[in-house]
């Protein structure tokens, strides 16, 4: 599938004099399943940046005047391929890459691996699986399943909740269920991240979302990141309808939009994120 998708959020800024600022704005990612071009960009066009696993856009230092509003906006123009991933079902997670446990399975804000309220299930969950060897796909389904049940969906909260209260509270939309379903498998030492981005409803509506990918091996023994959403009821691969923003491993929750500035007197400034736009270019949606 291709579409025009166009990114935007407004600087508001206020000052007694001009001052200079700099502005990082979160990217898309480019993989197997999204491609992308960068058909426009404003206020003038910006440098991409690739830090880690993640790409930004850099709007070097400029100028601003004393007070005002100035709208960023990148135009990305996306081919979008369904790709099913080999993945080993019969992977132990001993089998998993000592390495990426080091990194995808520590606690986080949102992600209390350590709380005695999570390891309680997790104890649950091992018993109620009786193996002595666990597969991480048997694994990973216990979760999905559990998650599920204990989870209700509830749209838009105005507060990411975290795993805890998430459990506690037995609601939440993509964040709650995604970050639940990642604390319980990494509680399980399983490698897993959360993906943030977009999930296109229809050709002309697309929504913030949440997901997780965990961490298998292929036949060849390479490392795979398979997408389980658990909000959405999807797993396995990417189907078409999801659009991959920002990965969040190491750290639970990053700002996309973040500014430096320079000016000898106090500035306000305000980042204000815009409903981005839309335009599908065929029907296969």
């Amino acid at each position: 599938m291709r579409l025009l998708f166009i990114d935007r959020f407004n600087l508001k800024y206020s000052s007694n004099s001009s001052f200079r600022i700099q502005v990082k704005a979160q990217s898309f990612l480019k993989n197997e399943y999204q491609n992308y071009v960068i058909k426009d960009a404003h206020p003038f066009p910006p440098k991409q940046l690739k830090k880690g696993e993640n790409y930004y856009f850099l709007w070097p230092w400029h100028n601003l005047h004393a007070r005002g509003i100035t709208r960023f906006e990148v135009t990305y123009m996306f081919d979008l391929y369904i790709k099913k991933t080999p993945f080993s079902k019969n992977l132990t997670i001993n089998q998993l890459p000592i390495t990426a446990k080091k990194k995808y399975t520590f606690p986080t804000r949102y992600w209390p691996t350590k709380h005695p309220y999570i390891l309680s299930v997790v104890a649950e969950l091992k018993k109620q699986l009786q193996i002595k060897e666990a597969f991480v796909l048997t694994v990973v389904n216990a979760v999905w399943n559990f998650v599920n049940q204990r989870i209700k969906y509830r749209e838009h909260l105005q507060e990411r909740l975290g795993a805890l209260r998430a459990l506690k509270e037995q609601y939440g939309d993509c964040d709650e269920f995604t970050d639940l379903f990642i604390t319980l498998l990494r509680a399980f030492n399983i490698p897993c991240r959360r993906i943030t981005g977009y999930y296109i409803k229809n050709a002309h509506s697309v929504e913030p979302h949440a997901w997780a990918e965990v961490l298998f091996l292929d036949n060849e023994k390479n490392e795979v990141w398979i997408p389980f959403d658990a909000a959405l009821n999807h797993w396995g691969y990417y189907n078409g309808r999801y659009l991959l923003k920002k990965i969040e491993s190491t750290v639970a929750e990053r700002h996309d939009v973040v500014y430096n500035i320079k000016s000898k007197n106090t500035v306000n400034a305000e980042i204000i994120l815009l409903d981005p736009e839309i335009h599908v270019q065929n029907t296969s949606i």
